[in-house]
């Protein structure tokens, strides 16, 4: 039902790109007003956790963000950091022999690809815009998530050859260009099981949380959150299964509708 009432917010989940911010526009960092929000939440005892398909090393280059949130729920899912103590409290990796195949796959047909390995990335073929380490022959990988670059003509045989493997899923896929990113994890792998998991380290209610996000990887999430809040520029699939829906991540959809509906009550 739409615009749904939960009486206790104990944890608040959200989507990162297009839902807290366009990282690709010109404004690359979270401002005061951001900032403030965050730190009246965690003054209440109500925790933050950022559910993405990123991996936590990709959030060093936001040290004001990390003073004021909890968690990192990373790559999809496939991981949790708890950005207070330091240190991954769960994972979900990969097996080598799927990452290998995958691996084997993509050399075979141009492809490349990024391993997230928890706290490092490594790269295969040139990424514009993205710092990792080089990929490297011989070396054993702890893989929580493989991201493919693959031609649009070559997606349909991609989807096929990863669905043989039998032990990975395919959590998101994006459109650049004549190419298609593609997360690959260990099947199980969503970014409604991690906040499940989390939950149940934390001690905390589904029905206890909300969560926000604007895409068709976080309906994993909305389908187990106390609350499913769609940004304003969210895709419609997204909109219509949302219990409500709030401005657009330009706007500061996330942190107004926090601000109206969770601080401000």
């Amino acid at each position: 039902m739409k615009g749904k009432l939960i009486d206790v917010v104990k944890i608040v989940f959200s989507d990162f790109d297009n839902t807290m911010l366009h990282y690709y526009s010109n404004k690359n960092y979270f401002d005061d007003y951001q900032l403030e929000i965050l730190q009246k939440l965690r003054e209440e005892g109500i925790r933050f956790g950022i559910v993405t398909g990123r991996c936590v090393s990709f959030f060093t280059r936001f040290p004001k963000l990390l003073e004021v949130i909890d968690f990192i729920l990373a790559s999809n899912g496939a991981c949790i950091y708890d950005v207070r103590e330091k240190k991954f409290i769960y994972e979900k990796l990969v097996d080598n022999h799927s990452l290998n195949n995958i691996i084997g796959y993509a050399k075979s047909n141009c492809s490349k690809f990024i391993i997230n390995s928890l706290d490092k990335r490594y790269q295969y073929g040139e990424w514009s815009d993205i710092q990792c380490e080089t990929y490297q022959e011989g070396i054993s990988y702890i893989c929580e998530q493989v991201v493919l670059m693959v031609d649009k003509l070559k997606l349909e045989d991609c989807h096929h050859y990863l669905a043989s493997l039998g032990n990975v899923v395919v959590n998101n896929v994006v459109c650049w260009d004549n190419y298609y990113s593609i997360d690959i994890n260990d099947i199980g792998v969503s970014k409604g099981n991690s906040i499940v998991k989390l939950c149940q380290i934390l001690e905390i209610d589904l029905v206890d949380t909300i969560g926000f996000g604007d895409g068709e990887n976080d309906l994993s999430m909305f389908q187990v959150v106390g609350k499913s809040v769609a940004v304003g520029n969210a895709n419609n699939k997204i909109r219509q299964i949302s219990d409500d829906v709030s401005l657009k991540c330009n706007d500061n959809g996330v942190f107004r509708y926090l601000e109206d509906n969770i601080l401000n009550r």
